[in-house]
């Protein structure tokens, strides 16, 4: 899963998990979550939203991939 989305342009540098769930952080400090047994879902989820989304770069706090017909996000907010 970790090399899949990888290969969507996420730099992915550590993991924590959490029960029944999963943690990935960028190099940024984006953390991508998903619920551990439905990587697959998940997957679909990050191939579509990933192209439109920075998952590399700082803009975002998180994505979420826990649902499966929605994928949540936060962006950083901006330093005043």
């Amino acid at each position: 899963f970790i090399k899949a989305i990888k290969e969507l342009g996420a730099n992915i540098t550590s993991v924590q998990i959490r029960e029944d769930e999963a943690d990935l952080y960028t190099a940024a400090g984006t953390r991508i979550t998903y619920v551990l047994g439905a990587e697959e879902a998940a997957l679909t989820l990050a191939t579509t939203a990933f192209p439109s989304l920075d998952v590399s770069g700082n803009s975002l706090l998180y994505v979420d991939l826990r649902f499966s017909s929605k994928v949540y996000f936060k962006k950083r907010s901006a330093p005043e």
